[in-house]
């Protein structure tokens, strides 16, 4: 007997799915498109208006700002956060910014706060370092060694990549139950 499959009309197949289809549409700007050839503009084949989609990119951050604590909403905010025109490239690097001073507290005040916030911004989606390790060491006048115990940590030590992967787990745990109540997610 064949086993019934059950179809959902979620729109998402997963809160991580919810969160970059919102931060993506954030990024996108409303504008309806020329159906004129002269203009050169290409008609979209989707089905959804740029409006649905900011409406929706609305509807699924308004939730997640909701349901989240300060630190787990900044960790989504530069993880996701699409960096395209200046308000979104701040509200992505103010994110970081807050997050590695969060965290350069919680391990201590150990490591240099401006290499946890170079770190993070090789870690986030969209972003990228701006020195390799190479350069901080020379600049802080420390090993290699240190600095992949500070990204990584060392005997009971959590570095800086495991409390940022537990923070962004812990704020997909919780959006999770969250999205489902809403039915955007199976």
């Amino acid at each position: 007997m064949a086993a019934a499959v059950k179809l959902s009309n979620a729109p998402f197949r997963s809160v991580e799915h919810a969160l970059e289809a919102a931060y993506r549409g954030e990024s996108l700007s409303v504008c309806m498109m020329s159906s004129d050839p002269r203009h050169g503009a290409i008609r979209s084949t989707v089905t959804v208006s740029p409006y649905d989609q900011t409406a929706q990119s609305v509807f699924v951050l308004g939730l997640m700002r909701r349901s989240l604590p300060e630190q787990m909403r900044d960790v989504l905010d530069a993880y996701y956060t699409v960096p395209q025109g200046i308000t979104l490239e701040g509200r992505k690097e103010c994110s970081t910014r807050l997050l590695s001073w969060r965290l350069w507290e919680q391990m201590g005040q150990i490591p240099d706060r401006w290499y946890l916030c170079d770190v993070m911004r090789g870690w986030n989606r969209h972003g990228q370092r701006e020195h390799d390790d190479a350069w901080w060491a020379e600049h802080l006048r420390a090993t290699r060694r240190t600095l992949r115990n500070w990204r990584t940590g060392w005997s009971e030590h959590s570095g800086m990549i495991p409390i940022l992967d537990a923070l962004l787990d812990g704020a997909h745990g919780r959006l999770l139950d969250v999205y489902r109540e809403e039915g955007l997610c199976e």
